[in-house]
């Protein structure tokens, strides 16, 4: 199912890790010696080993408490269950646990880019600074850690404080002049973790609230004619704002599908989620052209 998963990554993964999308979305062809280059490059990259000061080896950019590295985990598990490497399925537990114990020891002090310097880990602002906060869920259930706790607690609160619409969906305080938004891409940054807290212990309410958020946006963001998901939904325009966002409906699709995974069969509103996906599907495959670019 990850690899069904990672083939919508490259319409969302940021400027730097395009290459490294590109690369997971043709896991299809690994003799494709580029793919594990780019995956050996990030494995000597990351910082694994606690220093024994903070003026040790510092933590780099795929430490950071980033919902680019939670994609980056997802793509390395991935690519570890094609390949059997345990160095790429071993990836996400070990940088999680690195990122705890660093934590724990120093508090949150990694400096190597804004995550780290603005604090988005202890003092996030935004859902989109979720950074692997689902990861510490999926990692909490198999190797609990009182950081992995705390972090979970920082982001519930954050989420408890979110405005919402009256009908109980999270969105953003955008301008002034535009009052409340729904926006697109942060179904991706609540419905993961929300899904593997549900497991923390099993508590159905946290998937049933993934479940409805994502149907929400469906409703709030799909345009029936032009097949494609708006990205965004202006509460003082009380409709929809702004140019289709090819990233965007990536997000979208990246955390239905990552929804579907967790879904009970029997579940009563596991047909509402599929019928939203495949209407996205059978609209967004109507943009590919025929050498595989999207227009």
């Amino acid at each position: 199912m990850k690899q069904h998963y990672i083939i919508v990554i490259i319409q969302t993964l940021k400027p730097w890790f395009h290459a490294l999308g590109i690369a997971l979305c043709c896991n299809l062809c690994l003799a494709n010696e580029c793919l594990f280059r780019i995956a050996d490059h990030v494995l000597k990259e990351t910082l694994f080993e606690l220093p024994n000061s903070q003026e040790g080896p510092q933590p780099t950019r795929y430490n950071l408490w980033m919902y680019q590295n939670f994609m980056l985990m997802e793509g390395m598990d991935a690519l570890g269950e094609v390949t059997g490497n345990e160095d790429y399925l071993s990836y996400t537990d070990r940088n999680i646990d690195f990122f705890a114990a660093y934590q724990a020891k120093y508090g949150d002090a990694m400096k190597a880019g804004p995550a780290g310097i603005k604090k988005w880990y202890s003092k996030p602002k935004q859902m989109w600074q979720c950074g692997m906060i689902a990861a510490f869920a999926e990692r909490q259930k198999t190797q609990p850690h009182p950081e992995f706790a705390r972090g979970m607690n920082i982001f519930d609160t954050l989420l408890e404080n979110a405005p919402a619409f009256p009908d109980g969906v999270l969105v953003r305080k955008k301008s002034k002049s535009r009052g409340l938004g729904l926006q697109i891409d942060d179904l991706y940054m609540i419905a993961p973790y929300w899904c593997r807290k549900a497991k923390l212990p099993d508590d159905s309410k946290w998937l049933d609230r993934a479940i409805e958020e994502s149907l929400h946006y469906f409703d709030y963001l799909w345009d029936k004619d032009d097949k494609l998901m708006h990205p965004l939904w202006l509460q003082k325009r009380n409709g929809t704002y702004g140019l289709y966002w090819g990233r965007g409906n990536g997000w979208y699709i990246m955390a239905v599908t990552d929804l579907l995974t967790f879904i009970p069969n029997n579940h009563p509103k596991r047909q509402a989620v599929l019928s939203d996906y495949s209407t996205f599907i059978e609209g967004i495959i109507q943009r590919q052209g025929k050498n595989g670019l999207w227009h």
